[in-house]
């Protein structure tokens, strides 16, 4: 709105001006001053609203697939002040592997009736072979992989969507000699039940699966 490039424009000549009445300043004095820094947040703010909340807000994507990597801390995914979190809790659950995941909506306060969510599989990874009553639809954003669901493989490519109905036995994986992860969007119900693990025939396996 316009009223919100005002207050951005006046927070940013605010800001602008206490960095030049500081050039007179003593050489030895470096960083900004605590008012520079409560306007840099308020400018920060201005443009991305706290990621916690049920409000409108902005998720910004970093050019070229970028972030840090580093599992759980801020910032660490492809969008900014987002983390990377591991695909489930239970990391050494040998029916996944190399497999990473970011919530995006849902999780932090909003009221949706379903969540969006950004998984990466690793070359040579997988997620989970399961079934669960709830549904969900995923879409290729980056690189190649496959999905299965039921008895039926399909490669996916950048745009192809797959949608999984309740009780499909479904996995996604990562081809070992791909050049780049697997990465996918999955919506999913925002109330849903727990995934059940499954063999190749379908039959459960019985080890715990905390989340789908």
């Amino acid at each position: 709105s316009s009223t919100g490039r005002k207050e951005i424009t006046e927070a940013a000549t605010l800001a602008n001006g206490n960095l030049a009445n500081g050039n007179h300043l003593a050489k030895e004095e470096t960083g900004p001053t605590q008012e520079q820094l409560e306007n840099i947040r308020r400018l920060k703010l201005l443009k991305y609203p706290e990621l916690e909340g049920n409000h409108g807000k902005f998720f910004e994507f970093k050019g070229g697939f970028g972030g840090s990597g580093a599992m759980g801390t801020e910032d660490s995914s492809h969008w900014l002040n987002v983390a990377l979190e591991n695909y489930k809790p239970e990391a050494d659950n040998p029916s996944w592997k190399g497999v990473h995941r970011t919530e995006l909506v849902g999780k932090r306060g909003e009221s949706p009736k379903f969540h969006v969510r950004y998984f990466e599989v690793q070359a040579g990874g997988h997620s989970s072979l399961e079934k669960h009553e709830h549904e969900h639809v995923v879409i290729c954003i980056r690189g190649e992989g496959r999905c299965l669901v039921r008895q039926r493989q399909w490669k996916m490519h950048f745009g192809d969507v797959c949608y999984t109905s309740p009780w499909d036995v479904h996995q996604f994986a990562c081809p070992r000699d791909a050049e780049e992860p697997f990465g996918f969007f999955c919506i999913v119900n925002a109330v849903r039940d727990k995934p059940v693990l499954v063999d190749r025939e379908g039959f459960e396996t019985g080890l715990a699966s905390s989340c789908g």
